[in-house]
């Protein structure tokens, strides 16, 4: 059954780049060292570990173009608003994950520019996390 009381405004706010910065860690690292460590030519893994390195810092430079809020209202649905206080409307798209420990949402921007971002639990947003789950699972995340 739906509540009225998950349809009053929020805001999402994505974590800090330190933040990223380490879950970057964690799933890139493994990879450096699968490169390092595998039984070919030293050119082979020259080229796979650059090929890495410049994955890495494509990942690094969207992080300084990410939204640094993402703010839903029933009927208006959401609005990304980046640090120089710049906003646009966007739609929630089906490729949005949530899991337990994550959310991972994707927004499509009237001009056809995709937006992902993701959300870690803690920071004092839990309870606007837990609505977020309910708005997805309910289908109303689009207004």
């Amino acid at each position: 059954m739906w509540s009225k009381r998950f349809e009053r405004p929020f805001a999402l706010r994505p974590p800090e780049p330190g933040v990223l910065a380490a879950l970057a860690a964690v799933t890139w690292l493994p990879a450096f060292l699968l490169v390092i460590h595998a039984p070919t030519p030293d050119a082979v893994r020259g080229l796979l570990a650059l090929c890495l390195a410049g994955a890495v810092a494509l990942e690094i430079r969207e992080w300084r173009r990410r939204p640094a809020t993402a703010s839903w209202a029933p009927g208006r649905g959401w609005i990304l608003e980046w640090a120089d206080g710049t906003q646009w409307p966007a739609r929630l798209l089906d490729t949005s994950r949530v899991f337990p420990w994550l959310l991972v949402l994707r927004w499509s921007l009237g001009s056809g520019r995709r937006v992902s971002l993701l959300f870690l639990p803690g920071r004092g947003q839990g309870t606007t996390l837990r609505r977020m789950r309910v708005l997805l699972r309910h289908g109303r995340a689009n207004g």
